[in-house]
C-alpha cells in the first residue's frame, strides 16, 4: 500500500497517463521527502481507487505515472447519519466532520437551533460547505476510505423531515430519563441509524418533542455530559462496534 493517499476527482486520467501535483498535494509529497520511483494512492470520493508511480518531484511541482485504477466499493455495516446542531465556534463542527468520517459516518446534516450558531447564506454558506467538504475529504485521505460522506446544506430543526420508518433515530439528551445508550442495541438489527446531537446548552425542550414527533428516540448518555464536538464520534464508535464494524 502506498504511503500518501491523495484525493483526485473526477474526471480521471487512464493507465499510463501523466499526472501533475502542486498546492496541498505537492507539500503532502514534499514533507514525506518522497522521491521519483515512490507510490501515491488516489481516489475519487466516490468509489475509484488508483496507483501512480512518481516520476519527478521539484519545488514546484511533482509528476506521476498511473499504473493502476481499480473499483472499492465500500458498503458499511451500518448507514450512519450525524445530525449535529452547528456548535458555537467553528472549528467544533470541523471537529465532528473529521472524526465521524473516519470512524465511517455516511452524511452529515448541519441543524440551525434556538440555541445553535445562526444559519448562513449566500457565498457564505456556499465557502462554509466547500470548507466541510474539503475537511472530509481529507479526513478520508488519512483513514484509508475511497467513498466521502455526503455533508448536507444546514437546515432549522422546524424544518427538518421525516428520516423514514425504516431507520433507528436517536437523540442524545442531557437530562435523565431517555433510553441508557447501553440498550439501544441490545435487541435490535440496525442497518441506518440517525443520531441527533445539539448545540452547547443542548436542544430546547420543545426541539426534543419535535425530534420525538419524527419518531426519534430520546437516548441519556450517563451522567458525564459530554461537549457537542464529543457526543456524535462517541456514540458512532459504540454504534459501529455494537454492529459489527470493528470485528
Amino acid at each position: 500500500m502506498a504511503g500518501l493517499r491523495l484525493h483526485l476527482p473526477q474526471p480521471w486520467p487512464g493507465v499510463g497517463d501523466l499526472l501533475r501535483f502542486c498546492g496541498d498535494d505537492l507539500r503532502h509529497i514534499q514533507v514525506l521527502k518522497m522521491q521519483a520511483g515512490d507510490e501515491v494512492e488516489l481516489f475519487d470520493g466516490v468509489s475509484q481507487a488508483a496507483a501512480a508511480t512518481l516520476v519527478a518531484v521539484g519545488k514546484r511541482q511533482a509528476e506521476a505515472r498511473v499504473t493502476r485504477i481499480e473499483s472499492r466499493e465500500e458498503t458499511p455495516v451500518l448507514a450512519i447519519t450525524v445530525v449535529q446542531a452547528l456548535p458555537n465556534t467553528a472549528d467544533k463542527m470541523d471537529t465532528v466532520i473529521q472524526k465521524c468520517t473516519e470512524l465511517g459516518v455516511s452524511r452529515f446534516v448541519p441543524l440551525v437551533t434556538s440555541r445553535s450558531a445562526p444559519a448562513l447564506a449566500g457565498e457564505r454558506l456556499l465557502r462554509k460547505m466547500a470548507h466541510w467538504e474539503k475537511v472530509a475529504l481529507e479526513a478520508c485521505r488519512q483513514c484509508n476510505r475511497v467513498r466521502a460522506p455526503l455533508v448536507s446544506a444546514p437546515v432549522k430543526v422546524e424544518d427538518f423531515g421525516d428520516p423514514g420508518s425504516d431507520t433507528l433515530k436517536i437523540v442524545l439528551h442531557t437530562a435523565p430519563g431517555g433510553l441508557p445508550l447501553a440498550e439501544v442495541f441490545a435487541t435490535r438489527e440496525v442497518a441506518a441509524l440517525w443520531i441527533a446531537v445539539g448545540p452547547e446548552g443542548g436542544f430546547a425542550p420543545g426541539e426534543v418533542t419535535l425530534l420525538q414527533s419524527l419518531g426519534f428516540l430520546e437516548v441519556w448518555l450517563g451522567p458525564r455530559v459530554l461537549r457537542t464536538e464529543t457526543a456524535a464520534p462517541a456514540v458512532t464508535a459504540v454504534a459501529q462496534f455494537a454492529m459489527g464494524e470493528f470485528r
